[in-house]
């Protein structure tokens, strides 16, 4: 038998240093993007609906659990700094005395907070003076709305509007 040697040019197999660099871009453009679409098939709810802080109480004052909100409201507690909030939004809401406009925010906070057409958001006190807990809730419905102390329930605030006067760092949580 005799022996054969076969050779291949380099020139008829044109691959470049670069072309692996290439190759490798493109690889880790494609799994970027893949892996992101295929989590997203497999896991639709994008695993927000089943993790932990979403279903249990994080000491926050309220607790979530899938879409039910418990909101604390301290029934007891006057409104904080009732005069001035009468003085300043219930008379031009139409009510006569400063129990009437108390009375008006405890029951608006009651009915809304089960509310699923209420708008209810979390956020941080940055107004001024001092609601003592600096963490708030707002409940928004029909033009009004209240703002709670997250932790102690008392009532800070109630008007007629949906605008967060003071609040800053707003996470709506219904």
């Amino acid at each position: 038998m005799d022996k054969v040697s076969v050779s291949i040019p380099t020139t008829e197999f044109p691959i470049k240093g670069n072309f692996f660099l290439y190759l490798l871009i493109a690889l880790l453009i494609l799994s970027g993007i893949l892996v992101p679409v295929y989590t997203l098939m497999n896991d639709p709810n994008n695993r927000r609906d089943n993790s932990e802080q979403n279903n249990e109480s994080n000491g926050n004052g309220y607790r979530s659990n899938h879409d039910k909100l418990d909101i604390k409201i301290d029934a007891e507690k006057k409104m904080h700094q009732l005069g001035d909030h009468f003085n300043k939004h219930g008379r031009s809401m139409g009510y006569s005395s400063k129990n009437e406009y108390g009375d008006a925010a405890l029951k608006f906070a009651q009915e809304n907070c089960k509310n699923p057409k209420a708008q209810i958001f979390e956020a941080t006190w940055n107004g001024p003076g001092n609601p003592g807990n600096r963490q708030q809730i707002a409940i928004c419905f029909e033009n009004k709305t209240i703002i709670l102390n997250r932790i102690t329930g008392q009532i800070v605030d109630f008007y007629e509007g949906v605008e967060m006067r003071g609040l800053i760092n707003i996470i709506k949580i219904q």
